[in-house]
C-alpha cells in the first residue's frame, strides 16, 4: 500500500451529489446506518508518496468523490479518487447490512464495499496502490450488453445505472444495472469478483 505522507491541495471545481445512507462501522457506535451527503471535487494536488519502491513526489489534478455524515454526532467520511470525472457515483445498499459505493469509469461499472470511514488521504492511497491491491471490483458491462443500451446525454461515459449489488454466503456476486432509456434490468454474476457473465 502507498502512504500519502504530505499533501497540498486546492479545490479547482466542486459539485454536490445526491444524499443517501450508508451502513458502516463508526467508532463508539459499531455498525450503524448513517445519512450522508456526497460531493465531487477536482483537486490540484502536490503529494509526497511512500511505497515499497521508495519515495516519490507527484503533482496533478484528481477528481475525488466524498461522502460525509449529515449527523454531527457521527464522525464519518469516505472518499474515492479518479483521474477523470466519474458517472453515476452512488451508494447501493444490499439486502443485508452492507453498503457499496458504485460508479462508472468510462464504460466499466466499478464498486467497492464501504465498511468503515476513509478520509481523503486514505482514498488517495487506494488510488495510487498497485492494481492487484485495489479493493475496487470492475464489471465490463459493455462486453456482455450492447453499449447502445447505455448511451445517454453525457460525454463523460456510458449511463450505466447500478441497481443492486449483493454477495451471498458462498461468495458469489450478483450485480444488476439498467440504462437510461428502456428501463430494462441486466444481471451479472461472478464467483470471484473478477470474471463476470450475464445471467
Amino acid at each position: 500500500m502507498v502512504d500519502v505522507v504530505r499533501r497540498e491541495q486546492k479545490v479547482a471545481r466542486a459539485m454536490h451529489l445526491e444524499e443517501g445512507s450508508v451502513s458502516a462501522f463508526v467508532s463508539g457506535a459499531g455498525r450503524t446506518t448513517i445519512a450522508v451527503a456526497g460531493s465531487a471535487r477536482l483537486y490540484d494536488l502536490q503529494l509526497h508518496l511512500m511505497g515499497e519502491d521508495g519515495a516519490e513526489d507527484w503533482s496533478g489534478a484528481l477528481w475525488c468523490y466524498e461522502l460525509h455524515s449529515l449527523d454531527p454526532r457521527l464522525d464519518f467520511e469516505w472518499s474515492a479518487c479518479s483521474e477523470r470525472p466519474l458517472m453515476n457515483f452512488s451508494v447501493v445498499n444490499d439486502p443485508g447490512p452492507t453498503s457499496y459505493a458504485a460508479w462508472v469509469d468510462l464504460t466499466v461499472l466499478c464498486f467497492e464495499e464501504i465498511s468503515a470511514g476513509r478520509d481523503l488521504a486514505q482514498g488517495l492511497a487506494v488510488y495510487f496502490a498497485p492494481e492487484d491491491a485495489s479493493p475496487v471490483f470492475r464489471v465490463g458491462v459493455t462486453g456482455m450488453v450492447d453499449s447502445d443500451e447505455f448511451v445517454g446525454r453525457s460525454s463523460v461515459g456510458l449511463d450505466i445505472r447500478p441497481r443492486y449489488i449483493d454477495r451471498d454466503a458462498d461468495g458469489r456476486w450478483t450485480v444488476k444495472v439498467s440504462g437510461p432509456n428502456s428501463g430494462r434490468v441486466y444481471t451479472f454474476v461472478s464467483s470471484d469478483g473478477v470474471v463476470w457473465k450475464r445471467h
